[in-house]
């Protein structure tokens, strides 16, 4: 294993322009950085990270004898930055670090593009200079082993929700993005084997319910009973404890299942434009849907996913989880997980006033002559977020709504989520409305 590196800064200058040509730099810092780390720790090794991802591997995976292992992506091509950001955020290494391009040798672009692309919890950075100048070995090393030695602590204390989570979102089947029944079940039944694109949003409680099953689904019928339903505030009757409850759509037909309720279009699993919501009396809150008004397709038959309508479904549901925690006494801590089943080789549309829609003769015009690549390379995505559901406030949007479309406007190649008001920073109110 090679343990080349430069003297100083000024040599890596001299020479970065032409590594980049002749694509040297990339295999040359990923050994060095191989070097440092077995220098770190001996026992480990690197090695391919496993498993194929839609747009290819990391840079760097590697192992310990733990089990734990890390991966590294090296950002030093501004139009790769997408695609780089999208391994770290697809790969499942307990430690995830980003080796950036030196303001000095770039002027300052990835860095620039890289924090404009991952403006929230960006993931841990070293520069370039760090991995390949041998001045900077001492303290390369010491940030290395409080990276990783940091990332692995954190490991350990989530390991046990993170497990519950994967246990859960596997009996849902939404454990595999790559899987061929990924969101089948018996809860989106009559959806997926009739449409073979349509949208899941499930809440999953962090702690265990301290309210009986039986009480819980008490508790949902009660909230969701068409007479006592908030379709609208007057002032006289006054607004229920959290906003987006009062303005989501509850399909009007309701039956029971195997301990839980299922609220149905009366053409659920018939014809196009069903949903179903189901309360499920551990209180996970299941929505999913084929609707056009969250997935479509063009005269050509190209797959449209609706970012802002989805998104806007995701902030009303999560009003409804927040309502339901509230009257059930759960603290109201949830994991909330977006899946969009059948993304491979779609396009993302529903944006914000000012950008094009894929419908619209412009969009394909950049598509072509800019040479974008807007298409969906995952068969299926998948994001989840850790949401305190009661500290939502009524009508400012929650921070979880501009996590969740950063992830998935970053699996589009979108340079920025396209579905937030240019003006406000956020979803157009049309999109809020039943």
């Amino acid at each position: 294993m090679s343990d080349f590196s430069f003297q100083t800064l000024e040599e890596l200058s001299a020479e970065f322009s032409r590594l980049k040509r002749e694509k040297k730099l990339h295999p040359l810092a990923a050994e060095r950085l191989a070097t440092l780390l077995q220098d770190i720790w001996p026992d480990a090794y690197p090695k391919p990270e496993p498993g194929e991802m839609p747009a290819g591997r990391s840079d760097l995976a590697f192992y310990f004898p733990s089990g734990h292992y890390a991966v590294f992506e090296i950002f030093a091509t501004l139009s790769q930055v997408p695609q780089d950001l999208r391994h770290l955020e697809q790969s499942n290494a307990q430690a995830r670090i980003a080796i950036l391009t030196d303001h000095v040798l770039d002027n300052g672009k990835i860095y620039k593009e890289y924090y404009r692309k991952k403006p929230r919890d960006p993931f841990p950075v070293l520069n370039l200079s760090e991995i390949l100048v041998a001045e900077k070995e001492t303290e390369t090393k010491e940030k290395l082993k409080d990276y990783i030695d940091t990332a692995f602590a954190q490991d350990e204390e989530i390991s046990e929700w993170t497990d519950h989570l994967a246990s859960r979102l596997a009996e849902l089947s939404l454990d595999d993005e790559g899987r061929e029944d990924f969101g089948q079940n018996r809860f989106t039944s009559g959806v997926a084997w009739l449409d073979s694109r349509y949208v899941v949003i499930a809440a999953i409680p962090l702690n265990k319910v301290s309210c009986s099953p039986t009480n819980v689904l008490k508790a949902a019928k009660s909230m969701l009973e068409l007479d006592k339903w908030y379709h609208s505030s007057t002032p006289d009757d006054p607004p229920p404890r959290y906003w987006p409850h009062t303005i989501f759509r509850v399909p009007t037909s309701r039956r029971s299942d195997q301990n839980a309720l299922l609220w149905e279009d009366p053409d659920y699993g018939k014809t196009w434009g069903r949903s179903r919501l189901v309360i499920i009396n551990r209180a996970e809150v299941i929505f999913v849907s084929s609707s056009a008004e969250f997935v479509t397709k063009l005269h050509d038959g190209t797959g449209v996913f609706l970012l802002a309508p989805i998104l806007a479904e995701c902030w009303k549901l999560s009003g409804v989880v927040a309502q339901l925690y509230h009257d059930i006494g759960h603290p109201g801590k949830a994991h909330l997980c977006v899946a969009m089943i059948g993304t491979k080789d779609t396009h993302l549309g529903g944006f914000a006033r000012g950008y094009c829609e894929p419908c619209d003769p412009m969009y394909w015009s950049q598509v072509i002559l800019a040479k974008h690549d807007w298409t969906c390379h995952a068969s299926n995505l998948k994001f989840c977020d850790t949401i305190h559901m009661l500290g939502m406030e009524p009508k400012k949007q929650p921070q979880f709504v501009q996590g969740f479309a950063e992830a998935i406007s970053l699996a589009y190649n979108h340079d920025t989520p396209r579905c937030f008001d240019k003006k406000t920073g956020l979803i157009p109110e049309h999109y809020l409305r039943n």
